[in-house]
């Protein structure tokens, strides 16, 4: 039964991946939304992982660890409240 689940897992997974790279936006966009699903950006969080920072806060609100959800969600709130003054 878990061999099935995670067969389906990785097919589900490979479809989302084929539909980001099928995207036509420069290369650069499709790379670094790679890099976000993968957890692959340099964020405090993954180099304290990697041993190469001790200190995992966001130095942009010093009140969460920086992942890459935490940042992504930091610059959509930032994006919003900008429009909102503006």
């Amino acid at each position: 039964k878990d061999g099935a689940g995670s067969y389906q897992q990785a097919q589900d997974q490979r479809g989302a991946w084929d539909l980001i790279w099928k995207v036509q936006v420069p290369l650069k966009i499709n790379t670094f939304v790679w890099k976000l699903l993968q957890d692959s950006l340099p964020t405090m969080l993954a180099l304290k992982h990697r041993g190469i920072s001790s200190d995992s806060f966001c130095p942009l609100c010093n009140s969460d660890e920086e992942s890459s959800t935490h940042l992504f969600l930091f610059a959509l709130l930032l994006e919003l409240v900008g429009m909102v003054l503006h």
